[in-house]
C-alpha cells in the first residue's frame, strides 16, 4: 500500500472510531468524563493531522520550493541559540544580509550597503544541527538601488525535509568610495 493509501485507511478507521463513540456510547462504559473528553480530543487532533497529511499528498504539486538561487549554506550551532534553545533570529537575519549582499555586490559591481529590510517574517524556528540555506532572487534594479527577495530554508538534522523558515526583502544601494550613492554599472 502506498503512503496515500495508508493515510486514507487511517482516516477511515479514525472516522469509524469517532462514529462508534457518538452512536454507540456503550463502548465507553467505565470511563469517566475526563477520559471521554481526552479520547474525543485525541480523535480530533489525529483527524486534523491525517487530513493535513492527505491534503499535502493530494496536492504534492503545490508543495513550496525555494525561490531564487542558493547563495550560502551553513549549520546552526549551539552558540547561535537564544534563551529558549532555538536559533537566534538575529543570527538568521545576519546570514540573510550577508547572502543578499553577495547578490547586490555582484550585480552592482561596486560597494553596496543595506538600506532597508521589508517584511521580515520568521515562519518556523531553526534548531541546533539544522542545515540553513539562504536563497536569493534579484527582484528590481533602479539607478543606484536594488531589491532582493530572500528566503531561508532549513533542513532538519538527519532528515530530508526542507522547510522555509524566514523570508524578507532586502534593499541595497550602490555606493562610491566616499559612501555616496553611485549608479549601478551596466552589465557586460
Amino acid at each position: 500500500m502506498d503512503g496515500l493509501g495508508s493515510v486514507k485507511l487511517m482516516h477511515a478507521m479514525l472516522l469509524n472510531n469517532y462514529w462508534q463513540i457518538l452512536v454507540c456510547p456503550n463502548h465507553l462504559k467505565g470511563y469517566d468524563s475526563i477520559s471521554f473528553n481526552t479520547i474525543i480530543k485525541n480523535i480530533f487532533i489525529e483527524k486534523a493531522f491525517i487530513e493535513n497529511t492527505m491534503n499535502i499528498e493530494n496536492n504534492s504539486d503545490q508543495i513550496r520550493t525555494p525561490k531564487g538561487e542558493l547563495i550560502t549554506r551553513t549549520i546552526a550551532m549551539p552558540a547561535d541559540t537564544n534563551f529558549n534553545g532555538d536559533i537566534f533570529g538575529g543570527w538568521i537575519m545576519s546570514l540573510m544580509d550577508i547572502a543578499s549582499g553577495i547578490v547586490a555586490s555582484s550585480t552592482a559591481r561596486t560597494r553596496v550597503t543595506t538600506v532597508a529590510v521589508d517584511g521580515m517574517t520568521f515562519l518556523q524556528p531553526v534548531q541546533v544541527g539544522d542545515t540553513v540555506a539562504c536563497y536569493g532572487k534579484l527582484e528590481k534594479i533602479g539607478k543606484s538601488s536594488m531589491r532582493i527577495a530572500m528566503e531561508v530554508w532549513s533542513q532538519r538534522h538527519i532528515q530530508s525535509k526542507h522547510i522555509c523558515v524566514t523570508e524578507a526583502i532586502f534593499t541595497y544601494v550602490s555606493i562610491n568610495d566616499d559612501g555616496k550613492p553611485a549608479k549601478i554599472k551596466e552589465p557586460h
